[in-house]
């Protein structure tokens, strides 16, 4: 679960970088 969690907060990360 913790595992998880931290996956979607970089992909989330990765995303707004990308959008920038």
């Amino acid at each position: 679960r913790g595992k998880f969690k931290v996956y979607v907060f970089e992909f989330e990360v990765i995303y707004r970088v990308n959008q920038s």
